[in-house]
Order: structure tokens, then sequence, then C-alpha cells
């Protein structure tokens, strides 16, 4: 908002001071003095102010970083990732902390750390926890579509974001308990993502679902044609799954609409530049190096 202001005011200053050939700066009021003329007297009070223009300047510069966001999480992929990848599908700049395990257990359920849980986002003197409510706070500031175009869409949005994070968590489940070992890793398989086991019991995570939400939509997103956070998470989800100690291809074979998916999603403006960065290569998939 101050930058806004700024250039508004620098804009009428230029358009004010043309006929006296002063470069852009601010205007201020001014008296005009005896043997004076009025456009000599503009022309002085404007160089005056130009040390004002370049002072208010810094100032705007400096509350625009100011209100930078922080991104503040472990070195890893993990819970971070979908936060740093719908900053990318924004488009928007952040800044990142990486926080030790300790640090952030010592001061749990205080106001900098509420649940003693990572990711958190600091912005405007706030700190956001939670990955999914982070998502959709950065959606909602800076691209609203991302959460759906009506309220029937975005509470499909919600309920997906909820879906994906069941399954998504018997994962993590079978990666920190059992280290993802080959039977933990068959009934983690047999459970949660055999299309023959989709009517059993098993707590509404089923990569059948989520698949379902394809199937009716037509694709090539989760809502049909228009990307959400849900498909951010989703595509995340997905990589973790389609790993080679994981189930590597196999989720793709048995769901071939999800490699459909996978493509529309990597290709978004923003994001594709995030999924092939070095930085995100870097990055080791969960905390123990499983996975």
């Amino acid at each position: 908002m101050v930058l806004r202001l700024t250039a508004v005011a620098l804009l009428e200053t230029q358009q004010q001071l043309a006929s006296c050939g002063v470069a852009a700066t601010v205007q201020a009021p001014h008296r005009v003095l005896p043997g004076i003329s009025a456009k000599a007297a503009r022309c002085r009070t404007a160089k005056l102010a130009r040390p004002l223009v370049a002072l208010v300047l810094a100032g705007a510069a400096a509350i625009a970083a100011y209100d930078k966001p922080t991104l503040v999480y472990f070195d890893i992929l993990g819970r971070g990732e979908p936060v740093r990848m719908t900053f990318a599908a924004c488009g928007v700049q952040y800044d990142e902390q990486s926080v030790p395990y300790g640090d952030m257990k010592g001061q749990a359920g205080s106001k900098d750390w509420p649940f003693g849980q990572a990711p958190v986002l600091r912005t405007g003197g706030t700190s956001l926890t939670q990955m999914t409510a982070i998502m959709r706070y950065v959606a909602a500031k800076f691209k609203p579509d991302f959460l759906g175009t009506s309220l029937e869409d975005r509470a499909t949005v919600d309920a997906l974001l909820e879906g994906i994070d069941d399954l998504y968590l018997k994962y993590i489940e079978c990666v920190y308990t059992n280290q993802l070992s080959p039977p933990a890793r068959d009934a983690l398989w047999a459970k949660h993502f055999n299309p023959m086991t989709a009517q059993e019991r098993n707590g509404g995570g089923h990569l059948r679902f989520i698949d379902g939400f394809l199937e009716r939509s037509g694709g090539p997103f989760l809502l049909g044609e228009r990307c959400t956070i849900a498909d951010l998470f989703l595509y995340f989800a997905l990589e973790a799954f389609s790993r080679d100690v994981c189930f590597g291809s196999r989720p793709v074979q048995i769901y071939p609409r999800l490699g459909v998916f996978q493509e529309a999603v990597s290709n978004l403006d923003g994001l594709k530049e995030r999924l092939a960065s070095s930085a995100r290569a870097s990055l080791s998939f969960n905390g123990n190096g499983v996975g």
C-alpha cells in the first residue's frame, strides 16, 4: 500500500512539474515569496523535496521487505514442500528459515509455536501453523482461484485436502514407524492403494477415492480444468508414493489418470521452476532419511 501511494504521488508530481523541467519528486506545500514567480517557487520547492522523496521510498522498501512472509521449517521436503509449491504456483517471493527440532519443541505451545509443529509461516506479526491452513492462506491472499471459484468448489477443495492428508499420513506412519520395510510397505499398499480394497475398512484413506475425483471431473485436475491447492498437495503425495523405495511406478500403472494429472500440474507456470530447481533436488524427502 505504501509503495502504491508513493507511486501515485510521484506520478502526480511529474505531471504538475513537467513545465519547469524538474525530475520526478514530491511537491510540498509552498508560499510564493515576493519577487519570485509561482513557477520558480514550484521548482525551488521540488528541488528541496528530493531528499524527502528518497526517504519515503527507502521507508516504503523497508516496509515491503518487512511484510515478506517467512516459512519456518526443516531442511527437508516433508510437510513444508506443499507450502513452497503453493508460493511458487502463486508467483510469490518468500523467505525461509530452518529450525532445529529441539528449539521448536522447547517452545511448544508458545505464540511462535502454537502446536509445537512445523511448518509455521511468520507474516504480519502472526505465526500461522498447520500445512493446509498455510496453503489456504497463501492462496487466499495471492491467488484466490486456487481455493475454488464457488462455495461448493471451495468446500470440495477442503474435503480433498483432508482426504489426501488421510492417505499421506498412512505413508508417513509407514516411513517413521516401520522405515518402509517390505512387509509394512506391502500392508500399506493392500489396505490403502489396491483398488480391490476400496470398499473395505480404511479410515477414508485410499488412492481409489482420489482417483474417483479425476474420473468424475474429466481432468486433468481434481476439479476439471482449474487447478487448486488440492492438486498441489496430491502431486507432492504422489511423488512420495512413487519413489523407488516406496511403490515406484505402480500407482500410475494401476491408476493411469494420475500420469496425465502429474503432467498437467508439473507444467504450471511458476511451479515447474520449483520442481526443477537444484535446491529442491538437494533436500531429503523425510526427516529420517527414509522415503
